[in-house]
């Protein structure tokens, strides 16, 4: 921000380039010194830039933009002749009534969020500024930077991993010097797509070393030398555009008003995703499944930044040109649920053919054929269709990340990775309202295909589940897939999962499942009870209603706010609150966190009915208490997503035995699905007739109720094994 208000058109993409050189110097400062000190000496070492930024700070100077954006006209005007000794009196002038005019401007202007959104100069600012941002830390720059050592010595190189870090770092400072000779000369878009493609280019090509090595293909021994050259190649890439430029550019799309708060947006992202990738780096066969919920969380929000256009009599925002119905509403909204139940029934099936990563595969392809389809529909019967078909698609994907993760997670760690799957889900709900405050219709649902995209094209580092390929008859295969989800184990201990797992099976295919298996027992009984218990208060709470119908619940309620910037804020707070029960769910439990999140659901939910209700009668305490809606609907979905968010679909598959964890699970999941599609066609139709408080005020009944029957019957699953979980329930 200093750099873009200091300089000249002439030399701002220099001076952002001589920033990102700083950067790579202190990298290759700290390779150099790390690898010849110790941790306390490196760190102390690094103070060092502090200190010299300090000693010399009195020879900075302010920019001109912020002192005449605070009337210090005199102030401003020296700052701007000692920035420009090289011109004269009258063109500092000039150039300071410039500033003073856009200063001017802006004073009356305070800029907010929502100003991001309000012209399609700013939308689009937004837009290209997260993607840009997006783009530099997805690149995987950072695992490269942050694992060079480990990376070599996967890769089997001779040469020391700190060695080539000091030799990459030292090119990477280098290379840094090319944009800012080359940036005023050619532009920062054709630097800039150039170095987004080269990445790419040598990132796959290494990719293919590293795959053709796992598959142990004798020709990986005469190009030992190639992951070094294509790490430098994808360092020097990165430097020449997406390293140099990302800020540089970003600081220029915004008006001077709104660059603090863009910018901030835009670091934040970028920041979410450099956390994503560094901290799913290690975890990446999960991720590449879990990536998919994100695109069922963006899915299942769909409706929400979607409904109010789709009720507009503008054809120009309007893809159908005419407004819906309160009937197309409950339809249309219940429609991709329908297609859950289907998906529930079929796939269940196909899943236990052809494996996880295949049904996850086919499901992805389906998932973009048919949002391709929906994105181009002008007819509420072909948004019927696709929303029906991608629905069938969604609850493949539902179901087999969850299978997925139980199948491939440990004892002490199953909570955790079913609480990062619906972290990405909460991720989808958050992507999908923000690219649809800012875009069409048709933009938001092609931007909804990314993660489908994404997943089939890391599906070749799904490993598929031991479970799956043991029940197979493929030993080899299975035992191979648990060495590389378990090299943290030794051979011994992975052996001896491995026979759990062989002894597991083989009491499975001395039985013959059939449905009525789950009431053979009183342990499957139990399951079924609890898990149809937790799967019906997790979707009767009115958690839907909230994911799909926020921006017009906050529009009846009056509230000042736009209700996708609302909307925007409640999914972001839902993400961040998504991640506290990944870390608590370990040690805390399971059921404490369930029935928590059940009594505030319901307590919530209750206080927002009622200020509805206040509002129906028209009571003079409701223009008090505006903000009584946005607290509610905060506190709301911060407490669902503490437990009956991201825990129901992994306390259920802790509950049934291995042989019926299919029939069990698909059978709890069509409960919750029945009960979605009811609560989602009922509520228009109901708040139309009885108004939106008698809605409310039956999902917090039902929420306490959930907590009284979770109460007396929910056990704790958390270290427990499956047989141990068996005879809790045998009780």
């Amino acid at each position: 921000m200093y750099n873009n208000e200091i300089a000249e058109n002439s030399n701002r993409g220099k001076l952002g380039c001589v920033a990102g050189l700083f950067w790579t110097i202190g990298t290759f400062y700290t390779c150099s010194v790390g690898s010849v000190t110790n941790v306390r000496t490196l760190t102390l070492l690094c103070t060092l830039s502090g200190i010299f930024y300090l000693l010399l700070s009195n020879l900075l100077v302010e920019s001109p933009a912020f002192l005449a954006s605070k009337g210090k006209k005199i102030e401003a005007i020296k700052s701007l002749e000692v920035l420009r000794r090289h011109k004269t009196a009258k063109d500092i002038e000039l150039e300071y009534e410039l500033i003073e005019k856009t200063a001017n401007s802006n004073t009356d202007n305070r800029g907010k969020f929502s100003d991001l959104l309000k012209t399609k100069a700013t939308k689009k600012a937004t837009i290209i500024s997260i993607t840009i941002q997006v783009a530099q830390q997805i690149s995987g720059v950072l695992i490269v930077i942050f694992h060079i050592p480990i990376i070599f010595q996967d890769a089997d190189v001779k040469v020391p991993g700190n060695i080539v870090a000091i030799c990459i770092n030292l090119i990477q400072v280098i290379v840094f010097f090319i944009p800012t000779f080359l940036v005023d000369h050619i532009g920062k878009r054709p630097l800039l797509l150039f170095s987004t493609a080269f990445c790419s280019i040598t990132m796959f090509f290494l990719a293919s070393y590293f795959y053709l090595k796992h598959l142990e293909i004798p020709i990986i021994e005469d190009i030992i030398w190639l992951p070094v050259i294509l790490v430098i190649l994808f360092i020097s890439g990165y430097c020449l555009g997406l390293g140099s430029l990302a800020l540089v550019i970003i600081s220029e799309l915004y008006p001077t008003d709104l660059k603090p708060i863009g910018i901030g947006i835009c670091l934040v992202v970028c920041e979410l995703v450099m956390i994503l990738v560094v901290f799913t780096y290690p975890l990446i066969s999960e991720i590449s499944a879990d990536v998919l919920m994100i695109g069922v969380g963006s899915m299942m929000a769909w409706i929400g930044p979607v409904l109010p256009r789709l009720k507009s009599n503008d054809a120009e925002i309007n893809p159908l040109g005419t407004p819906l119905t309160t009937l197309q509403v409950s339809i249309l909204s219940a429609t991709p649920l329908v297609g859950l139940v289907f998906g529930t029934l079929i796939l269940a099936k196909v899943s236990e053919r052809l494996g996880r990563k295949k049904t996850l595969t086919y499901c992805a392809i389906g998932n973009l054929l048919f949002l391709c389809i929906l994105a181009f529909s002008s007819n509420i019967y072909c948004y019927y269709i696709a929303l029906f078909l991608n629905g069938l698609m969604l609850d493949g994907i539902y179901m087999n990340v969850f299978i997925y993760n139980n199948e491939i997670a440990e004892n002490c760690n199953r909570g955790k990775f079913g609480c990062v799957a619906g972290l990405c889900w909460s991720v989808g709900a958050i992507y999908c309202y923000v690219i649809g405050s800012m875009t069409s219709i048709r933009t938001l649902t092609l931007f909804c295909t990314i993660p489908a995209i994404i997943h089939l094209l890391s599906s070749i580092l799904l490993i598929e589940t031991p479970s799956f390929l043991a029940s197979k008859g493929k030993h080899s295969e299975a035992m191979q897939s648990l060495e590389l989800l378990r090299q943290h184990k030794n051979e011994k201990e992975v052996e001896i999962e491995y026979k759990s797992i062989e002894n597991t099976l083989q009491q499975i295919s001395n039985t013959n499942v059939k449905f009525s298996d789950l009431f053979q027992s009183k342990a499957t009984k139990m399951a079924l009870i609890i898990s149809a218990t937790i799967e019906i208060t997790q979707q009767i709470s009115g958690v839907m209603i909230v994911n799909f119908h926020i921006p017009v619940i906050f529009q009846d309620a009056d509230v000042k706010i736009s209700g996708n910037i609302v909307a925007i804020g409640i999914n972001l707070i839902q993400f961040l609150v998504f991640i506290i029960p990944t870390f608590l769910v370990d040690r805390v439990g399971k059921r404490p966190l369930l029935l928590f999140s059940s009594a505030f659901c319901s307590l919530t939910m209750f206080f927002l009915a009622l200020y509805f209700y206040l509002k129906h009668l028209e009571s003079p305490l409701v223009d008090g208490i505006v903000w009584i809606p946005v607290v509610c609907a905060i506190l709301f979905i911060s407490g669902h997503c503490l437990g009956l968010g991201p825990l129901p679909l992994v306390v259920v598959s802790e509950l049934f035995p291995t042989e019926l964890k299919p029939i069990g699970v698909g059978t709890s999941l069509i409960l919750s699905e029945l009960v979605m599609i009811l609560v989602v066609f009922t509520y228009p139709l109901i708040s139309e007739i009885s108004g939106i408080y008698c809605c409310m005020f039956s999902y917090s009944a039902c929420s306490l109720i959930g907590f009284i029957v979770l109460y007396s019957i929910l056990p704790e699953t958390k270290d427990k094994s499956l047989l141990e979980i068996q005879d809790i329930l045998s009780r």
